[in-house]
């Protein structure tokens, strides 16, 4: 029973990679570029990158502090599995810039 749960956790996982793929692909072949427009914010348009930019950033916080203290802990009781939770903290908030950086280059045209 648990061999076909991984089966299909992996047919579907290989559904939806190559459906990524092939919408990257095409959009990539076909030049298309995204657009960021505006929103009305207290009285006044302004970009909707600055919110996502403020987001992203406000959500990178969270898993740089838990990592810090997740990190020393995993070591000093030997623990795995709290060792790769703190690896996962690490990858989320590196996340958080590199999101930041394509909201940016989609802001200069790029």
């Amino acid at each position: 029973m648990v061999l076909l749960s991984f089966l299909g956790a992996s047919v579907a996982l290989l559904a939806v990679g190559l459906f990524v793929l092939y919408d990257g692909a095409s959009t990539l072949l076909s030049a298309e570029h995204p657009t960021i427009g505006t929103m009305r914010l207290f009285g006044g348009d302004i970009w909707a990158g600055w919110t996502m930019i403020a987001a992203l950033g406000y959500s990178a916080v969270p898993p740089v502090v838990l990592r810090r203290m997740k990190a020393p802990l995993a070591k000093s009781v030997h623990e795995k599995v709290l060792h790769a939770d703190a690896a996962m903290n690490k990858a989320d908030w590196m996340t958080g810039p590199a999101a930041i950086a394509g909201v940016l280059g989609v802001g200069f045209g790029l």
